[in-house]
């Protein structure tokens, strides 16, 4: 998977909107079509970790699979967010789930911890290594705290579903 990501065009992450906002989100991305062999891997990963923890009513992928690096040498990160936002409807679907999976060993970065806030005083804090791969329900808060030295890669991906009731 590492080869693979390394070998795509990269170019600066925006938010919402379409905008480039450094201080918000500075981080380059590139996509991977649905219909290669790296999503089929992440798809039976959330539709397993769905089964097993959340039981939403789940329907596809929202996008293409996102490869996102952080660099230390720019102190790349992501600030607090939700995935689930106004965005990210498409027309009676919503993102459920959202699911990053890391391909950078622990001895590759420093920094670029995966914090999420669940519920007030409720903050956990994860320092991923090579192959973990987190799982979560698209509206609760999380961000990706600055690499501080080297490189830090994940895979991010977004399972749609009918609008919650």
């Amino acid at each position: 998977m590492v080869t693979y990501v390394e070998t795509l065009h990269y170019q600066n992450a925006k938010i919402a909107n379409d905008v480039e906002d450094n201080v918000t989100r500075s981080t380059s991305v590139s996509w991977i079509p649905w219909d290669e062999w790296i999503p089929g891997i992440m798809h039976n990963m959330l539709i397993c970790a769905n089964k097993s923890h959340f039981n939403y009513d789940l329907n596809y992928f929202q996008s293409k699979i996102q490869s996102t690096i952080y660099y230390g040498e720019t102190s790349d990160h992501y600030d607090w967010h939700v995935d689930n936002d106004d965005a990210s409807i498409c027309g009676d679907m919503e993102r459920k789930l959202s699911c990053s999976l890391l391909l950078s060993s622990l001895d590759e970065y420093d920094g670029g911890e995966f914090e999420i806030d669940y519920r007030p005083n409720l903050n956990t804090k994860i320092k991923p290594n090579k192959g973990d791969c987190i799982v979560f329900p698209a509206w609760v808060p999380h961000r990706v705290l600055p690499v501080t030295k080297g490189r830090r890669i994940s895979l991010v991906a977004w399972m749609m579903g009918p609008m919650f009731k």
